[in-house]
């Protein structure tokens, strides 16, 4: 017993760092990995208001890469969240993505003049799902409770 808690204390900086970056691995493996979406769950409505552009959308061999805006009155009014799909159906899955001030896109589309929030730029990365080829559908998804406005977009890559 003494010998192996001697091997810890010898060897321990080499033993952490490789556990370490294992963990890391794991931890971005689980985190950019698809999640299913099931839009069905939810009552489909039509926002008017709703305005979007996606500005980069690139399907790599290993990763799928969206970029762009979306300005809607009922995401800042009614509390929404954004979702970002690929797919259809059962097929489906949630890209994570990160939100960024766009303050010109705010300046242009607040009806009032304010600019108070100004994150309407997201950029979204995932590991490339089988199902992800270069027609796939991208949906951006304003959810609401139960109601799920939805635009959608195919990538041209």
């Amino acid at each position: 017993m003494t010998d192996l808690v001697g091997f810890f204390r010898k060897y321990f900086l080499y033993l952490t760092v490789p556990v370490c970056l294992l963990l890391t691995c794991a931890v971005y493996y689980a985190w950019n990995g698809p999640t299913p979406f099931r839009s069905a769950e939810y009552t489909l409505e039509t926002d008017p208001t709703l305005r979007f552009q996606i500005e980069e959308c690139r399907i790599g061999k290993k990763d799928f890469l969206v970029s762009g805006w979306l300005v809607s009155e009922s995401w800042s009014a009614y509390k929404s969240r954004l979702v970002l799909t690929a797919g259809e159906g059962k097929g489906e899955f949630s890209i994570p993505y990160r939100l960024y001030e766009r303050p010109d896109i705010a300046e242009k589309y607040h009806l009032n003049g304010t600019t108070i929030y100004n994150r309407y730029g997201f950029t979204g990365l995932i590991r490339r799902k089988g199902a992800i080829g270069q027609k796939t559908a991208l949906h951006l998804n304003l959810i609401s409770g139960h109601i799920l406005n939805r635009v959608q977009y195919v990538c041209h890559s």
